[in-house]
Formats: structure tokens, sequence, C-alpha cells
């Protein structure tokens, strides 16, 4: 959805709206993987806990570097090319590599 809004010209307040939103639906779920990360951690919950938070914060330093290397090079079309692109990305890993792991298939699920 954030490529669409990047890659056509949408009014600003569309924009906001979605993005406000999004965020809004992607911090109600904080609580609940930082709970998921704990609980699967074991006996290293701190180990867990510092590398979930040092992976976001590099992410936010990557992912703020790349957009603007994207907006200065190509504009918001670029931007919105850079989101879409790292969204398939993300699916494909967590549908490939997490869906498979033995770590997260809980007890009494049937696959």
């Amino acid at each position: 959805m954030t490529g669409i809004l990047f890659a056509f010209d949408f009014h600003a307040w569309i924009v906001v709206a979605v993005a406000l939103v999004t965020s809004v639906l992607a911090s109600v779920s904080m609580p609940v993987l930082t709970t998921l990360i704990m609980h699967l951690a074991g006996e290293s919950r701190g180990t867990a806990g510092g590398m979930f938070t040092a992976s976001a914060q590099a992410g936010g330093v990557v992912g703020a570097s790349a957009g603007g290397l994207m907006l200065s090079l190509g504009g918001y079309q670029a931007v919105g090319l850079l989101f879409l692109v790292s969204s398939i990305l993300s699916a494909s890993v967590v549908g490939l590599l997490i869906r498979r792991s033995p770590a997260f298939r809980f007890g009494g699920t049937s696959t």
C-alpha cells in the first residue's frame, strides 16, 4: 500500500491518514511480538530482547538511509519502488523461512 501511495499522486491528507492507521496497527502488535520473543528465548531473554532492539534500531537507520538515497536519486516513485521491493522481500522471508522453522511450531497445531 505504501508503494502505491508514493508511486501515484494522491492528496497529502490521504497519505497522512493511511500512515497514521498503519503506524497504529503496527504499534498494537509490539507487545504481542515482545511476549512471543521472550517466550521463545527461554533462559536467554536479555539477549533476545537486546537483539530485537538492536535489529529494530539498525532497520530504522538502514531504512531511512535507503529511503533518502532513493528519494535523491529518483524521487517519490523510487521510494515507492523501494518500499514495494522491501515488502515483497519481507513477505518472502516470513513465508519461506520463519514458517518452516521448528521454533515457531507450537504444540496443538496441526501443521
